[in-house]
């Protein structure tokens, strides 16, 4: 009975966008204490993009708090808006990691492109940046196979919509029909599209015609695509010479290699890449 208590409260809580993670004593965060570097409390070493309700004592989370996505309320230590083009708030050359899980899949790629310079620009020498967010090499594979489990128990997409119009959700969410503000794309059309187009061309075809108002109005939805080959010239493009597509918890750093707290959003369809400056 207990235990049937307590999977109710945490999936209640889950709904709500929160985690309950046991800090076991005998394995607490200060196992890991001697891999960070001093500071104080004022310095930033340690940077989470888009974090939400997350909190390390070594970290900084860098969000942008507002009324209509309150995940990001209460847990932003540096208020930003990744849209903004402004530089983060942050010395030049003084972090010594930067990470962001889930996140750039939510701006498009031009404001992501600005997240990698800003994060080339603000690490130190021999700082690394690592990325993961949703591959859609994997999802479109699922696509193929007609896999509509992985849209609607692992994406969470609502049933009386079609796969047809999940796939478009998970990269353009803009044009499929959960977003009724805006028209919808039909199944067939979506159809004829994958049928006829390179897959790299169908893929740009609805993320370039994102408008930007939709980028900036609605946080929770997808905008753009990533696999690691994307990403990778991306981050070539942002200024970074030594890049690398990794694996969940195979970073370079040992940091980063703690689950409680990096790499544990949908490892099962998830792409991870790192760069050094």
């Amino acid at each position: 009975m207990l235990k049937v208590i307590k999977n109710k409260i945490l999936n209640l809580i889950g709904k709500y966008g929160y985690k309950v993670i046991n800090i076991n004593p005998n394995t607490s965060i200060f196992l890991y204490e001697d891999l960070y570097e001093d500071k104080s409390d004022e310095e930033v070493l340690y940077l989470n993009i888009g974090a939400g309700p997350w909190f390390h004592p070594y970290w900084k989370n860098l969000d942008n708090r507002r009324a209509n996505y309150t995940k990001s309320l209460n847990y932003s230590d540096l208020d930003f808006d990744l849209t903004s083009g402004d530089s983060w708030p942050i010395k030049d050359n003084s972090l010594n990691i930067v990470y962001s899980s889930h996140t750039i899949e939510h701006l498009n790629d031009k404001f992501t492109l600005d997240l990698m310079k800003q994060a080339h620009k603000k690490l130190k020498s021999g700082g690394i940046i690592r990325l993961t967010c949703p591959d859609i090499d994997v999802l479109l594979d699922a696509y193929k196979r007609n896999d509509k489990y992985m849209f609607r128990e692992k994406l969470n997409r609502p049933q009386p919509h079609s796969i047809h119009q999940s796939i478009i959700w998970a990269f353009a969410a803009e044009h499929c029909s959960y977003i009724s503000s805006t028209p919808s794309v039909s199944d067939e059309q979506i159809q004829e599209d994958f049928k006829s187009l390179k897959q790299k061309d169908f893929l740009n075809k609805y993320s370039d015609s994102i408008t930007i108002k939709f980028v900036k109005n609605f946080p929770r939805d997808h905008k753009t695509w990533f696999n690691a080959e994307k990403l990778l010239e991306m981050l070539k493009l942002a200024g970074f010479e030594e890049v690398y597509k990794s694996a969940y918890m195979q970073s370079r750093s040992p940091i980063l290699r703690d689950p409680r707290f990096f790499d544990n959003t949908h490892a099962d369809y998830s792409v991870y890449v790192e760069a050094v400056k």
